[in-house]
């Protein structure tokens, strides 16, 4: 749907850098309210947004589109973009907005293809849909950042993670999944939809579990009950990875009954055992 747009206001990385002198990333987490939406603007920068709770309406280029929690948008300098929701509703997320010579310099050192085609493919999607593993991992990125803003190495680390995600997410196993079921999965992560079951999927959708099990064959191969047990493992492998979990009650977290089970599973999906994986995690 096409929408009508104002003059654009422009904003300056030189103007943030007259309020903020040393920041290198300028970090921010931003609440958009029916009362306080997000304007109407370019810039001379380029930007990353992570949606972070509930879900708002975006314009980009005159284009409406909708804007999820799961949702990353890569935005280009000579973007024109607005964010609103209805009244009542609040939308979160995460922007960080970063000189073009920060990316230059990653590609100049790593020719990594996503950089490139991001400052010069237009056809190229600016919008990613992330595994719950994945957007965890940028939005973790994105909190770190809003304490250190003012090294070059903090937001290199940080660019390199959001690289390194999203070339994982280019192997999402669900990728060509109608939305509303991709937004199911990427709930499931949630620990009461975890020890829920595959009904969960029914719940957090609407449709029925007949219904939803004929869309994942058709657009992913794949079963309700094989979907949960990927998130349950990849769950399982990040509280691991963190070492702060007792791994006989990690089962139960991840709403299996049986011990037994989870360390076959586990083992089948990783190639180890829990134990294993806490001391060599990958």
């Amino acid at each position: 749907m096409q929408k009508k747009q104002s003059v654009p206001s422009h904003y300056s990385f030189a103007v943030i850098r007259q309020h903020h002198p040393h920041v290198i990333g300028h970090m921010v987490r931003h609440e958009v309210t029916y009362e306080r939406p997000i304007p109407l603007h370019d810039h001379d920068y380029y930007e990353i947004q992570c949606g972070c709770e509930a879900s708002a309406m975006q314009t980009l280029n005159g284009q409406e589109d909708k804007f999820l929690c799961n949702d990353v948008y890569m935005l280009r300098p000579e973007d024109k973009h607005e964010i609103h929701v209805s009244p009542k509703q609040k939308f979160v997320y995460y922007n960080i907005a970063f000189e073009t010579r920060r990316l230059e310099f990653i590609y100049e050192n790593y020719h990594l293809e996503s950089i490139k085609k991001w400052m010069d493919d237009r056809s190229w999607p600016r919008k990613v849909r992330f595994s719950p593993m994945g957007i965890a991992a940028i939005r973790n990125g994105l909190r770190e950042m809003l304490l250190d803003t003012q090294r070059e190495f903090a937001v290199d680390r940080f660019l390199f993670n959001f690289f390194f995600q999203l070339e994982q997410a280019k192997r999402h196993p669900y990728h060509d999944c109608p939305e509303w079921l991709q937004q199911t999965i990427a709930r499931l992560d949630e620990p009461q939809w975890l020890k829920m079951g595959p009904r969960a999927m029914q719940k957090l959708s609407g449709y029925t579990l007949e219904y939803v099990s004929r869309i994942l064959k058709k657009y992913a191969n794949t079963t309700p009950r094989d979907v949960l047990n990927r998130i349950r493992m990849e769950h399982a492998a990040a509280r691991l990875g963190m070492g702060t979990c007792d791994v006989y009650s990690l089962a139960n977290d991840c709403g299996i009954e049986s011990p037994s089970y989870f360390f076959r599973l586990f083992k089948k999906t990783y190639g180890c055992t829990p134990l294993q994986y806490r001391h060599n995690p990958r």
